[in-house]
């Protein structure tokens, strides 16, 4: 009886040990992602966004790309031919002088975490990857607005809006 006991006592402790562990864990990444997440929701409100590349990282403002002369483009919706403005991811890279002769592959993610992942060859389409911040001459609105910006990325050659990824925060090129 008494073996049985502290066996008893062995695994509560055990299971007190993991539960505070992993409440710790819980706590210390909360105020890391805290932080995180206030840059991110900075830039939204700012309406820019990040591009790393080459373990530098640029922010673009909406100065930055109303600078690139935007273009209006159509793409494809759900079987809906929507009109957008924006730039072409290419142009972006070259604005910012980013060197894409060694990158194969371009991420690209949201306020939310999503992220898609276009080989170099897309990205530097520049008849198919844009970064756009407008619809019909509308402003897209933030997440909290119920919109999908400031910032969208579409692919125009895509028959579904899959990988098309709103509330842009950071393209990364590796």
């Amino acid at each position: 009886m008494m073996n049985r006991n502290v066996k008893d006592n062995k695994n509560t402790i055990i299971v007190v040990v993991v539960l505070l562990t992993l409440i710790i864990s819980v706590v210390v990444l909360g105020i890391l992602n805290y932080k995180n997440i206030t840059e991110r929701r900075s830039l939204q409100e700012n309406d820019m966004f990040l591009v790393t590349a080459a373990n530098y990282t640029h922010t673009v403002t909406k100065t930055d790309i109303l600078l690139m002369n935007p273009k209006i483009v159509s793409a494809n919706y759900r079987d809906n031919i929507r009109t957008f403005t924006g730039i072409p991811l290419a142009k972006i890279f070259d604005f910012l002088d980013i060197n894409t002769a060694n990158v194969n592959t371009v991420l690209i993610t949201s306020l939310d975490g999503f992220t898609t992942i276009l080989n170099i060859d897309e990205a530097l389409d520049v008849d198919n990857t844009f970064v756009v911040f407008e619809e019909d001459g509308t402003g897209l609105g933030t997440r909290e607005e119920g919109g999908q910006g400031p910032y969208l990325v579409i692919i125009v050659n895509d028959p579904f809006p899959n990988r098309w990824t709103k509330y842009l925060m950071e393209i990364t090129l590796q």
